[in-house]
């Protein structure tokens, strides 16, 4: 929380904001406090284990504000990280096919990189709407929909759909360039 300007007491400046998105909009929630007031992440009696605030076995609120248990929070994360992770095989396939048409690292580099950042502008772009389904960035930020109660299945499934594609087309794109080439010399 940030007081005066300055973060709280042995907080870290995104804490607080990681805080609230993980654990819910409550103060004592998102600061590590639990309702007895004790401050600090790690619960006593529960051998010196961190339990991110709450005492063992406390429910966390999700983004929609019912509760969700520690295991429904660390399945959540794993499947975001899952998802993010995925998103990034997209660009890579994309930086890959590049490297296939020069041979400058730093033109594919650049390539991809200018791939990303025209797609995330025509993202946000209404005169782009015809074209923005069919973007890699467009459902990058489904990630958050992992932490809603209930989950929020489409943007999700479209998010995964639309990497696959990109994967699939591009690294094909690669293979092919690839297989043209003359390498031996």
């Amino acid at each position: 929380m940030i007081m005066a300007g300055r973060p709280a007491e042995g907080l870290q400046p995104g804490a607080y904001a990681t805080g609230v998105l993980i654990l819910g909009p409550s103060r004592a929630s998102a600061v590590g406090t639990p309702p007895g007031g004790i401050s600090g992440s790690i619960a006593p009696g529960a051998g010196g284990a961190p339990t991110a605030g709450l005492q063992p076995g406390a429910a966390i609120t999700s983004l929609s504000g019912t509760p969700l248990t520690t295991l429904d929070l660390v399945e959540r994360v794993l499947g975001a990280m899952a998802f993010i992770t995925v998103s990034m095989l997209g660009v890579a396939a994309i930086a890959l096919f590049l490297s296939t048409l020069t041979d400058s690292a730093i033109g594919a580099a650049m390539g991809s990189l200018a791939a990303l950042v025209a797609s995330e502008v025509l993202v946000t772009l209404n005169a782009a709407s015809a074209i923005q389904p069919y973007l890699p960035t467009r459902y990058w930020l489904a990630w958050i929909d992992f932490f809603r109660e209930p989950i929020f299945w489409r943007e999700i499934q479209r998010g995964f759909a639309i990497q696959a594609v990109y994967v699939v087309v591009f690294l094909a794109a690669a293979w092919a360039n690839f297989a043209t080439r003359d390498i031996t010399t």
